[in-house]
């Protein structure tokens, strides 16, 4: 049997190309010279598309707690897949009460993230672009250092007594802030919850 030698040649946007790699559309033509004499000379051109691949990203910690750090989205990419070789990262910006948000994600607030993707051969699915995040506020620890108050035989109120009540407030990484930063209320309750208005010896 006749043996045939065809050439392949690849095209995209009219520059020649070794191979359909990259995303896009490739003219691609199969040639034969007619070398053998059994066959007369003939060329083909064929129209390829390549499409990106369809990459679907989740965002896991979407609600967190303030905690004096910088946010960092933990995601993950649910359907589609990064080939082996190639180089892809993620992006992302962020909205706050539809404010864009410059340098870094930390306060408390409600957040939209816009997820990109830094290849041209990949893209997001439309579905998983924009993804909502939620920061709540940490709420402070108040602890008191002391748990009895002396009795005051000439105490007209109950302030003399909370005046005596020490106590400290702890941030979101566990130090204590400093009272001055704070306008902290101070009660004393009743057994009930309700608050003491006036105190005795016994």
């Amino acid at each position: 049997a006749d043996k045939l030698a065809i050439s392949v040649a690849y095209e995209k946007d009219g520059s020649p190309v070794t191979s359909l790699r990259n995303v896009g559309t490739y003219s691609v033509t199969y040639t034969y010279d007619g070398t053998t004499g059994n066959f007369k000379s003939a060329s083909k051109t064929i129209t390829y598309k390549v499409d990106p691949m369809i990459l679907t990203v989740k965002l896991n910690n979407n609600e967190v707690t303030y905690n004096k750090d910088i946010y960092k989205p933990d995601y993950e990419i649910t359907a589609g897949s990064i080939i082996s070789g190639d180089i892809v990262n993620i992006t992302y910006t962020a909205t706050k009460d539809d404010v864009a948000v410059e340098g870094n994600i930390i306060d408390a607030g409600n957040y939209m993230l816009t997820f990109g993707v830094d290849n041209a051969n990949y893209e997001l699915n439309p579905d998983s672009v924009k993804q909502a995040l939620t920061i709540s506020p940490f709420t402070l620890t108040a602890q008191g250092l002391n748990t009895t108050v002396l009795y005051n035989a000439t105490a007209t109120g109950i302030n003399e007594y909370i005046s005596q009540i020490n106590y400290e407030v702890l941030d979101a990484d566990g130090s204590v802030i400093g009272k001055d930063a704070l306008d902290v209320t101070v009660e004393i309750l009743d057994e009930d919850g309700s608050p003491v208005q006036s105190v005795s010896a016994d």
